[in-house]
């Protein structure tokens, strides 16, 4: 996809069904007084057909006051991106598959000041990029 990236596509996607979390590509320095958050990042993928499908590798990183509300926002993560998402254009994208490559996992954070707690979750799309 030579225009859209897969990072714009899920940020504008998880903006919309999460609007009361933070969407971001980068952890800011004041993570613990912004929660709940989800980082996007993409971590690999091909693109295939002249740049007309991109299979991005991406990890969605849900970070929360407390383990459980952590937990959660990383199962909803998924059930938003394996059930609603595909079929849907977004961002210049049309998102034709989204695949589990690891599921929802408590992630270690280095926080010893509140109750900061991240969840991780992995997963590969495919998209195509729109006329």
């Amino acid at each position: 996809m030579s225009e859209v990236s897969a990072e714009s596509v899920l940020v504008a996607w998880l903006s919309s069904a999460f609007p009361s979390a933070r969407v971001v590509t980068e952890t800011p320095a004041n993570l613990a007084d912004v929660v709940p958050l989800i980082r996007v990042t993409r971590f690999g993928g091909v693109d295939e057909a002249v740049w007309t499908f991109d299979n991005p590798t991406m990890d969605f990183d849900c970070y929360a006051a407390g383990r459980i509300a952590a937990r959660d926002l990383a199962y909803q993560v998924r059930r938003s991106l394996r059930r609603d998402l595909p079929g849907q254009i977004v961002a210049g994208a049309f998102v034709l598959s989204c695949r589990t490559l690891s599921g929802p996992a408590w992630t270690p954070y280095d926080n010893t000041t509140s109750d900061l707690r991240r969840f991780t979750y992995s997963a590969e799309l495919r998209l195509q990029e729109m006329p």
